[in-house]
């Protein structure tokens, strides 16, 4: 900051002139934002999905709980999400492909990336409703927003500040997005990618199986006997 502007002047310069790029892309992507977004958007559209379900989902199972038992209302709702996580994807994919012209294959492969990551993701999403109930949708915004930048796209794991590294590690947005670039692209680490994002759904699982273990089923008193309603003629 001390040198003469004239002699500064010239020592950018001839910095300038030495430096050059020389930049290799080994997974190119077509041309459009469309290419370079779609992994993102479908990821989180799916997500978006999941939190709704997964609070109406846990709703619907604590009612069921009086009728069918504790347990067998828990697995019954877990045989539900299977269900929908198979069929689900098929909409928004579906959409995709019909725009973008990709072969059968890669449609296969993002079906079933995208079949783990609704179930992941509505085991995630459902921890904090079965703790904290309606409340918990204030923590899943917090971690939908997180994610958007979390996930990779719109920033490399390598620039994240350590909040967004951390968060990348635990839900499930950055492990699919990934895995859809290396479908659509081309790339490296899909088994550890897969990996992740199947440990984060069994992790969910097991914090959500411990939280329904502590919480008490509410029971329906089925003693009382109706009471009749006079019949207005």
């Amino acid at each position: 900051m001390q040198v003469p502007a004239e002699q500064s002047k010239q020592i950018v310069e001839s910095t300038m002139g030495k430096v050059s790029s020389d930049i290799v892309l080994s997974n190119p992507q077509p041309a459009g934002m469309q290419n370079q977004m779609a992994p993102m958007f479908i990821t989180m559209a799916l997500y978006v999905g999941a939190m709704i379900y997964a609070m109406q989902s846990i709703g619907g199972m604590q009612h069921l709980q009086g009728q069918m038992g504790k347990w067998k209302a828990f697995f019954a709702m877990r045989g539900a999400n299977l269900l929908i996580s198979i069929l689900a994807p098929l909409v928004g994919i579906g959409i995709y492909f019909m725009v973008q012209g990709y072969g059968v294959e890669v449609f296969l492969k993002m079906w079933m990336v995208h079949s783990l990551q609704l179930f992941v993701s509505i085991e995630f999403t459902s921890i904090f409703i079965m703790l904290l109930g309606q409340g918990g949708m204030l923590i899943n915004m917090i971690f939908v927003l997180s994610q958007s930048i979390a996930n990779g796209t719109s920033m490399s794991p390598e620039m994240m500040p350590g909040y967004f590294k951390f968060v990348s590690l635990i839900t499930p947005m950055f492990y699919s997005t990934h895995l859809d670039y290396n479908i659509l692209f081309g790339g490296g680490k899909t088994v550890e990618y897969s990996v992740g994002l199947a440990l984060v759904g069994v992790g969910a699982f097991v914090i959500n199986t411990a939280i329904h273990h502590f919480k008490k089923a509410k029971q329906i008193d089925t003693t009382q006997e109706p009471v009749q309603q006079p019949v207005m003629i």
